[in-house]
């Protein structure tokens, strides 16, 4: 019966010549007689012609206005052209648009095939959404979505995805995390039968598949394992959105549902990550908050955190407010932390580790420190500082917040005994972990380095009668890895102040002499300098009632 109908509607089209514009029209009614005529079901004839109507007028090859009064005419010759060549594709059996396997995703995972299968849902696709009238087409594809934010520092660690899936409008790097699939929502206690429903119904899916695909997706991308190495809280669920979207051959309109978590890393986790970010630097890639929101970072890389921004109505600033307020994936917790917990860490064994506030250090005598210890505690208080490190050991890795990793066993040897030495003076600086990696337990601005290593430069300035001076801090060599010399600002200070430094360099100066020095010399040398970032905790010192300079100069001030 079908293809009898269509043979009979083929024959009572409308015609339009190829030339001069020439054509005719037919009614409804006409064609609903001329198709009943032929003993068919009148309620079948209505659905067929309501049917290839629909799709006549979805394709653009009809006449509106005239389709409005119940009425069949062709746009153009060439419209008429794509009708018959659509209907007798329907009418000949023999005929196939496309081969018989072009469909087989599993055998064309990655062929030109797919290359195909995308074009043609993407050329479709794009029709039918760009030329919707009410502009709400409806969604023909449902993506669930888990993604974790690691909050590191002032960044976020986001992943690249597969070359494959990088044709999209999703860009280059994306939060850890993906997809909730079938087996997700199956181990949620939903009865097999329900669950592809679920998968297309993404308000029906429980909370519990989302968070069985953000396990199973972050153990795939970075190797963690929850609870051991992570913890996570539910942070927000976005409004459902609509896009354009697919990587290969599922390209199509899509409704997403995106659940975001937090990330809690345990210190195992942490240092894991961390690794496994450094072994992998092609795979992973650091974002700050303004780089998400621009969607491409200063080394370019590109991200595009469209769907979150479409659930904040594309507002810059609540997007900015709420990554600032998402608390940090891991927070280290040191044990020394107030001004009385400041150290000085030896540059050799000649002199002693210091502790206290300014002025006021206890050294620890009986800590009997060989040079090895005394270089890798330069070392540990180097990383954790920030300070840059190079010709390092290929048995060393820097890791973030100041740890070390070393697989050197005479290393780990000396820095165990030497986190031994000091738990028995009960300053317990160093702390292990897991045999080979090492820290210090005091907060980076707490640490400060021996004096001897630095030295400072006083350089008149004749055109406006003030000096400049700069300090400077060597290069300390150590077995693992070279600290890096480096410098702090050129900072110009008045007249007074450079005779007041040659003076206490070439002569003594008592405290009682000028009580006030002290508080200027902070305010117009040492703050200027930055002296606290360099790990030098003074440059001017009173010391039995005299000011002393903590280091020298490297210039001839006379």
């Amino acid at each position: 019966m079908f293809a009898q109908l269509l043979h009979s509607l083929i024959t009572h089209l409308p015609q339009y010549s190829q030339e001069g514009g020439h054509h005719t029209s037919v009614s409804r009614e006409q064609l609903q007689h001329a198709l009943q005529n032929t003993g068919n079901d009148p309620q079948a004839v209505a659905v067929l012609l309501d049917l290839i109507e629909r799709l006549l007028s979805s394709t653009a090859t009809l006449e509106p206005a005239v389709l409005a009064q119940q009425q069949w005419q062709f746009i153009s010759f060439p419209a008429r052209l794509f009708v018959l060549s659509l209907l007798q594709t329907l009418l000949d059996s023999d005929v196939q648009l496309l081969p018989a396997t072009f469909w087989r995703s599993d055998r064309y995972e990655h062929s030109h095939t797919v290359d195909q299968q995308h074009e043609l849902l993407a050329a479709l696709e794009t029709r039918r959404v760009q030329q919707h009238r009410g502009e709400k087409p409806a969604p023909i594809r449902f993506v669930a979505i888990a993604a974790a934010w690691f909050k590191l520092g002032q960044h976020f660690l986001l992943h690249r995805r597969e070359m494959s899936k990088i044709r999209d409008n999703h860009g280059e790097y994306v939060l850890i995390g993906g997809r909730v699939c079938y087996e997700d929502v199956a181990a949620c206690d939903i009865a097999p039968a329900a669950v592809m429903t679920r998968l297309n119904q993404l308000q029906q899916l429980p909370l519990a598949a989302f968070e069985m695909a953000l396990k199973r997706e972050i153990t795939e991308e970075t190797d963690l394992e929850y609870e051991e190495d992570y913890e996570f809280t539910h942070w927000q669920a976005l409004k459902p959105c609509c896009w354009l979207a697919g990587t290969a051959a599922d390209y199509s309109y899509t409704e997403y549902t995106v659940h975001y978590f937090e990330i809690q890393l345990t210190l195992t986790g942490f240092l894991k990550l961390v690794q496994k970010e450094q072994n992998n630097p092609y795979h992973f890639t650091r974002f700050t908050q303004e780089e998400l929101w621009a969607g491409k970072q200063v080394a370019g890389h590109k991200t595009n955190m469209h769907i979150f921004k479409h659930h904040l109505a594309y507002n810059e600033q609540d997007f900015l407010t709420q990554l600032t307020a998402l608390p940090a994936s891991f927070t280290r917790h040191y044990l020394f932390t107030k001004d009385s917990d400041r150290i000085t860490l030896p540059l050799t064994n000649q002199t002693p580790l210091r502790k206290g506030i300014n002025g006021k250090e206890k050294p620890y005598k009986q800590l009997e420190l060989t040079l090895l210890q005394c270089q890798l505690l330069w070392l540990l208080g180097a990383a954790a500082r920030g300070f840059s490190l190079h010709t390092c050991h290929s048995q060393l890795n820097v890791l973030e917040y100041g740890w070390l990793k070393t697989t050197d066993p005479k290393m780990n040897a000396e820095l165990k005994t030497l986190a031994n030495q000091l738990k028995i003076v009960h300053l317990p600086l160093i702390e292990v972990f897991a045999d080979h990696y090492f820290h210090l337990t005091v907060q980076p601005n707490c640490i400060f380095f021996d004096e001897a290593n630095f030295n400072f430069t006083l350089t008149p300035l004749v055109e406006n009668q003030k000096y400049r001076i700069q300090v400077h801090s060597a290069a300390v060599t150590t077995p693992l890895a070279t600290i890096c010399a480096f410098n702090s600002p050129c900072v110009e200070i008045t007249k007074d102040l450079a005779a007041d430094i040659v003076h206490i360099q070439q002569h003594d100066l008592a405290y009682s002499e000028d009580k006030r020095l002290d508080d200027r010399f902070r305010k117009g040398v040492e703050l200027p300098l930055g002296l606290t970032e360099m790990g030098l905790r003074r440059l001017l010192r009173i010391e039995q009632k005299y000011y002393r300079l903590t280091c020298k100069s490297t210039n001839d001030m006379r």
